[in-house]
């Protein structure tokens, strides 16, 4: 729209407005009139700019976290890991806390707008290292390696069923518990293991009403996984157990569990995280 025709829209959205006014219209109703009283005074919040990268409803104003959302299609859109928490105490910690993966660069630019009630309650949310693209499907990518040993270790060495992590896609929550990022089999003598490997399923939506597409749900199936790879390890690293040509598909497998353990001689255990999107 040039700049003539926008300063002609905005003088008709004032004219309205004063028009209104001056018939003392209510502004609390949902009907049409206290409907836009409403929309032009809370214009300036909605228009889109250089930081906002959408306009947005009014619903989306009054109520973040809330109303749903539309996307384009491979639009960037991280997700976000909550706070550790726990049945057994009331004093959580930070998931960055754990030996996991850092956040990454492209979703440091990100940030998740809180409602009244996440401000009050003290959530946090922080992008999570799983870089996820809108519509796009892909297949085992490796994200990082992490030597964990020593106190490293010992983040792991109090979860269980009561205690978990949240994760959070287009708003959409999924709740790890304990032994969903650690778990022990008695076959292997109660040894711990560690679900080092994620499979995210997301399912969209797409209709005349609105453009773009909503995410409507989100799960998350957490595989254990010894991946190796020597040197430094690159997103685009080819590893035998994942990404390979003719690699088999990353299932839970006794025989491929990863150990929580180190090795032989005390050195720390390398665990590589990795991710894929269905």
């Amino acid at each position: 729209m040039s700049r003539k025709k926008l300063k002609q829209k905005h003088a008709e959205a004032y004219e309205k407005y004063i028009e209104l006014k001056g018939k003392r219209a209510d502004e609390v109703s949902n009907t049409e009139q206290p409907v836009a009283l409403r929309n032009y005074q809370l214009r300036k919040k909605k228009i889109k700019g250089v930081i906002r990268k959408k306009e947005v409803t009014l619903s989306q104003v009054l109520f973040p976290g809330v109303s749903p959302e539309e996307y384009a299609l491979n639009e960037e859109l991280p997700m976000f890991a909550e706070l550790v928490e726990s049945k057994k105490t009331q004093v959580p910690f930070e998931y960055y806390n754990l030996p996991v993966c850092s956040i990454h660069p492209i979703a440091k630019k990100y940030y998740k707008r809180k409602n009244l009630g996440s401000n009050l309650q003290g959530r946090d949310p922080k992008p999570s290292p799983f870089p996820v693209r809108v519509g796009n499907d892909g297949g085992c990518t490796p994200i990082c390696k992490v030597n964990i040993g020593g106190t490293k270790s010992a983040g792991f060495a109090c979860f269980d069923d009561k205690q978990g992590v949240e994760l959070y896609y287009s708003r959409i929550p999924n709740w790890f518990h304990g032994s969903r990022l650690i778990h022990s089999t008695e076959a292997h003598n109660d040894e711990y293991y560690l679900y080092n490997h994620l499979k995210f399923t997301i399912t969209y939506k797409e209709d005349s009403d609105f453009e773009g597409v909503r995410i409507t749900g989100f799960e998350v199936h957490p595989v254990s996984v010894n991946h190796t790879f020597d040197g430094d390890l690159q997103s685009n690293s080819v590893i035998a157990t994942c990404n390979a040509d003719g690699s088999d598909e990353v299932i839970n497998n006794p025989s491929s569990y990863l150990a929580l353990r180190g090795g032989s001689t005390g050195e720390p255990l390398s665990v590589i995280y990795s991710y894929e999107v269905a």
